[in-house]
Order: C-alpha cells, then structure tokens, then sequence
C-alpha cells in the first residue's frame, strides 16, 4: 500500500535529478509538497508523442474506457503481479508506463492497540527516487485527464515492519527499460521484483493524516 507521497527538494536538487533521465529542467507548475494525496497531481516521467517528457498527472488511474472519471479514486494502487492481466491495468502496463518522482512516502503500521502509526520512509540523503507507475488518457483530445497509479509489491525485511506491501522501486539504470514499450515482459518482471531499496523509516505525527496539512510538519518525527 501506498497512501501517500512527497516531492519537497529544492528546485536546484530536482532539476540535478531529473537532468539524469533526460529532462532538461524542473517543469514550471513545480512547487515543493510534503503530503500528496490521492486525487492530487503527481510528477511522473514518461515518453509520449516519441519524447521523454514529466507531467502532473492526478494520482488514482482512470482507465480509457471509463465512463466516469471517479473510478480513479479506488484505483491509486496495483499489485504487480496482477497488473499486467487485470482490466484496469493491462493496457496501460503494455503501453504507458511511467516513472512517479518522489522523495518520500507514508505508511501507517497497525498496532495491537490504538490508532496506526503514520511512517515517512525515504533515501537516508533526502534526495528524490521513482516509484513505478502507470497512466492513462481519459476524454476527448483537448480535454483530457492523465491519471496514474502506483506499482506495489511485497515489502522487504525492512519495510515488512511496517507494512506488507512497498512500492515497486525502479533505479535509474532500469529507467530506459521500464518506459520504453517494446521492452520484453520477462525483462519488466526482473525489474518489478529486484530489490533494490535503500530506504529507512521513523514514526511521524498524526498530523500527516490530515491531506489538508502539507508543510514541513509532517516530517517531524513523533514526539516532537
């Protein structure tokens, strides 16, 4: 599972960052989030119209043949492991796969007793990542809604703490594959199930729960 997301490092930091898959620069509609919810716009990676370009994308996929666009509020994760054959996912996971830029996510932990444990996990430097994702077209041409949807898979030792699912993690040298669409199935599976996170976690505040809150506070650990 994968509730919610962050992209706050400074433009000097994000542009460094996406220079290394190809983008010239930090797109203009850029501003620093610290709690990004479902229905709310991510910055993905893609190649579209034959260029590899970053978009805002709003975050819970709405498949093409949709008739209404509120599908898209229960579908803002996909098992990997179903993804390629489910309806919702398959033409999308064949055609349109992107890379969602982040530099954080959120997870609650259950407890045994009391309300669950909000978790920010992130790279031990602050620096961005990618999580993998799919998007989709929506509408007429000129009207169209691009949405997208986070990849998960089985947690590893250090996420399964916290939670039994991750995101699916794609490093910058699986970049090139995982976006081009003639990539062979069996190469996007080794890309899907490498572990290749180095992410570390600590407990936040409640304050996180609350989408209206995105500021700074969410990143204080809990107690502070």
């Amino acid at each position: 599972m994968c509730g919610r997301t962050s992209l706050a490092n400074v433009p000097e930091h994000l542009r460094i960052f996406l220079a290394g898959y190809g983008i010239p620069d930090v797109p203009p509609w850029y501003s620093p989030r610290y709690n990004i919810a479902p229905s709310q716009d991510q910055m993905l990676i893609v190649e579209r119209d034959g260029r590899r370009q970053v978009r805002a994308m709003r975050w819970g996929l709405v498949p093409f043949w949709a008739k209404d666009p509120s599908i898209g509020n229960k579908l803002i994760n996909a098992r990997c492991e179903t993804a390629a054959t489910k309806p919702s996912y398959r033409e999308a996971f064949a055609k349109r796969r992107g890379l969602m830029v982040v530099d954080g996510y959120y997870e609650w932990r259950k407890n045994q007793t009391g309300p669950k444990t909000p978790f920010r996990i992130h790279r031990g430097d602050e620096l961005p990542f990618t999580i993998a994702a799919l998007w989709e077209r929506w509408g007429s041409a000129g009207d169209e809604l691009e949405s997208c949807v986070v990849l998960t898979t089985a947690a590893n030792e250090a996420m399964r703490l916290i939670h039994d699912r991750m995101p699916v993690i794609v490093g910058k040298d699986a970049a090139d594959a995982w976006l081009n669409r003639e990539t062979p199935a069996t190469v996007i599976q080794e890309i899907m199930t490498n572990d290749i996170s180095d992410l570390t976690a600590y407990p936040v505040s409640h304050y996180v729960n609350s989408p209206a809150n995105d500021d700074d506070r969410c990143w204080l650990p809990s107690g502070t």
